[in-house]
């Protein structure tokens, strides 16, 4: 009896979304090459460049509804870089980061106050610079890959479809007069 084998089928292709620098490469290769390149120093200081102005404005004691959301996308996005094995040892970190974010907002909800305590600012503190070593570490297609996975869990998360322990929050309900900047932002829940 023959072995058959079966033909690809023409109609199903691999399809990738190819970020704006990728565009302009020719050929799968290049693609391949640039997602496998760790980030130059000027894309990890233009990355880290808001993260640190919003954590700044809170220690300043400043702190409002767009460094918040900052801090909560970064912190979500350094999760998902912890499951993907950067810096996994570090999960708690960002667990600890995130419990901290809720707080304030918990706060902020209840009387305006948007004042983060010392354990906060020190949590935060840690999550952030494990965060730096994250991205010293990661390449960019690990960078892409994990806010996608982000993205995609927020959409999913708006849509009521959020996963077991997880809390959405979606900071323009509280401040509402503000221009929103993407929709809700998901942190762990305690």
């Amino acid at each position: 009896m023959a072995h058959r084998t079966k033909r690809p089928d023409k109609r199903r292709r691999f399809v990738t979304t190819r970020t704006a620098s990728e565009r302009e490469l020719s050929s799968p290769i290049e693609i391949a090459l640039h997602r496998a390149a760790a980030l130059l120093p000027t894309e990890r200081t233009e990355l880290l460049g808001p993260v640190h102005a919003a954590f700044e404005a809170f220690r300043c004691g400043l702190g409002g509804i767009e460094p918040w959301a900052q801090l909560a996308d970064t912190m979500n996005i350094a999760r998902e870089l912890a499951e993907r094995q950067i810096a996994s040892d570090h999960k708690a970190t960002f667990q600890a980061a995130q419990e901290a974010l809720t707080a304030v907002y918990e706060r902020a909800e209840a009387n305006g106050c948007w004042t983060l305590r010392g354990t906060e600012i020190a949590a935060l503190d840690l999550a952030i610079f494990v965060f730096k070593v994250q991205l010293d570490n990661c390449s960019r297609g690990e960078l892409g890959e994990a806010v996608t996975r982000v993205v995609n869990r927020i959409t999913q998360a708006r849509a009521g479809n959020a996963a077991p322990g997880v809390r959405v929050v979606d900071p323009y309900a509280l401040a509402a007069s503000q221009a929103p900047r993407g929709g809700a932002v998901m942190g762990a829940a305690a």
